[in-house]
């Protein structure tokens, strides 16, 4: 099973660990030199923490980092003023909760779909707790499907914000966004939408699903650094919001008694110190994953995960969940014969000795594993540098696993 993609030599933790099979990118996406030596570059050569001086390294500093920008933008399909850079998709959701003008619009209600981790769904229900919201959770079905029906139940005139994961951890199965985003807005609710796990391998994702903002980690799925994370806000929801928190760039002008807020982007971007290393290491990583997609990162990725699939199905002793296939890029299971169950991090466990990294457990998303397995699951997740070689040593551990645990 040849694609044609091999860039294992890409990335500097693979020639110093030549047998990790790394089944772990939807915690963490490994990274390419390139990415390190754009961040090396930048603290090296420049080395700024402000982006309104008017020195040469300054003036640098910002150039790189609208560079940075345009690139991102251009990958997504959107305009450069529709991109914002956040020290976390949780600072994000807050900030964006706590700037929703709930009075102004007579609106009192959130609704969570718990296909959500915790990065959105902790933060929406904490925001909502403080400011005194009431809070809707849509629950998800054991395949990992939210209803349009039980969506359509708990939206409503009184909803001011509706927060949906595109593709939720654990389980990997696509959500209807689109069709989800369109009740959310015949009540004139503003829907943000999570697509961490997909926006690396759909580029032109926002633009479709037709929703007013999207959240992501750099560094899950684009191979960027740790630390930055991107908002996608439409020019005209951008327009008119102003985010709860404020500072530093987000505004133009402060007297004693009143502010006035920045443009978009700069009204999203907070920071004093801005963190610009990262993000001219998330714009060398877009570029990375760019290359990739015009070399078929996509179709080696549908070689691949097709191949995990049919090999896990094959064994009646692996419990799989959701309703995994070729598209996706992460499966959940459990390894059980009847009553007899292995820990999903003996599991973890056993497979870290064959230097084949997983993750295991309730993967920060308790209300969505928790109903599959109490203590959690199995997550395999892939990305451009695993091979067939990879999936072959996977399957014939977990093959191991059954025939000598259970």
């Amino acid at each position: 099973m040849s694609t044609g993609l091999d860039i294992k030599s890409d990335f500097e933790v693979f020639r110093k660990h030549p047998e990790l099979a790394y089944f772990d990118s939807a915690s963490t996406t490994l990274v390419p030199r390139t990415v390190v030596d754009s961040i090396s570059h930048f603290l090296n050569e420049v080395c700024v923490s402000s982006r309104r001086g008017a020195h040469r390294r300054a003036v640098k500093g910002n150039e790189e980092l609208e560079r940075a920008r345009s690139h991102i933008a251009a990958f997504m399909g959107v305009e450069a003023a529709e991109v914002s850079f956040q020290a976390s998709v949780e600072s994000a959701v807050a900030s964006t909760v706590y700037g929703y003008p709930w009075k102004e619009l007579g609106r009192n209600k959130i609704v969570v779909c718990l296909n959500l981790d915790h990065s959105v769904l902790v933060s929406a229900f904490r925001a909502a707790q403080v400011l005194g919201l009431r809070v809707s959770f849509v629950p998800v079905s054991e395949t990992g499907q939210i209803d349009v029906e039980t969506f359509e139940s708990a939206v409503d005139e009184q909803t001011g914000i509706v927060t949906i994961g595109h593709v939720p951890v654990g389980l990997g199965r696509r959500s209807p966004v689109r069709e989800l985003a369109d009740v959310s807005k015949s009540h004139g609710a503003f829907t943000l939408v999570d697509v961490t796990q997909s926006i690396a391998f759909e580029p032109g994702l926002v633009n479709s699903i037709k929703v007013d903002a999207a959240l992501f980690s750099g560094n899950i799925g684009l191979m960027g650094p740790p630390g930055i994370s991107v908002q996608w806000m439409s020019r005209r929801s951008a327009l008119e919001f102003v985010p709860g928190v404020l500072g530093a760039a987000s505004v133009a002008g402060v007297s004693s008694d009143t502010f006035e807020v920045a443009l978009p982007p700069d009204r999203f971007e907070s920071g004093a110190v801005f963190n610009i290393a990262g993000v001219t290491g998330l714009g060398a990583a877009i570029d990375y994953i760019k290359e990739l997609h015009g070399r078929g990162l996509v179709r080696h990725l549908e070689h691949i995960m097709g191949y995990i699939v049919e090999g896990l199905q094959e064994n009646a002793q692996v419990q799989l969940y959701g309703m995994p296939d070729d598209k996706s890029t992460i499966i959940g299971f459990n390894i059980e014969d009847g009553s007899t169950k292995m820990s999903c991090h003996d599991v973890a466990l056993f497979l870290d000795q064959l230097d084949i990294a997983v993750r295991s457990g309730l993967l920060c998303a308790h209300p969505l594993v928790r109903p599959l397995s109490e203590e959690g699951i199995v997550q395999v997740s892939i990305h451009g540098y695993n091979t067939h070689e990879d999936c072959e040593k996977l399957l014939d551990a977990i093959r191991v696993i059954c025939t000598d645990f259970l």
